[in-house]
């Protein structure tokens, strides 16, 4: 085998391990995205029951998270909520549901 072949040989190989290393990076860090995005439905969900329950939903949260509750009239006897959560570095769930108007 040549030095070339050589090189060429070890290029290769380099540009397969970067693609293996990009692939456990990227498994590396759902586990941790998955945790916020739970904790930002399980947020959500809260502001939603003490809507249910007539109590007032405190704006401010745990973990970086904040939250945005509306309530308007959607038909008769019926009310749409709406709970939007920001997580840290602006993304964002929205939790919508028809409950009975009180």
């Amino acid at each position: 085998m040549t030095l070339l072949e050589s090189i060429v040989a070890l290029v290769i190989v380099s540009l397969a391990a970067v693609g293996f290393l990009n692939v456990f990076e990227s498994d590396a860090r759902l586990p941790g995205a998955a945790r916020e995005w739970t904790s930002a439905v399980a947020y959500a969900e809260e502001g939603m029951e003490l809507v249910k329950l007539g109590q007032v939903v405190p704006g401010t949260g745990r973990g970086g998270l904040s939250r945005r509750v509306t309530k308007s009239p959607y038909a008769r006897h019926v009310d749409e909520v709406r709970v939007v959560v920001t997580l840290d570095g602006g993304r964002v769930f929205e939790l919508r549901r028809l409950v009975a108007a009180r």
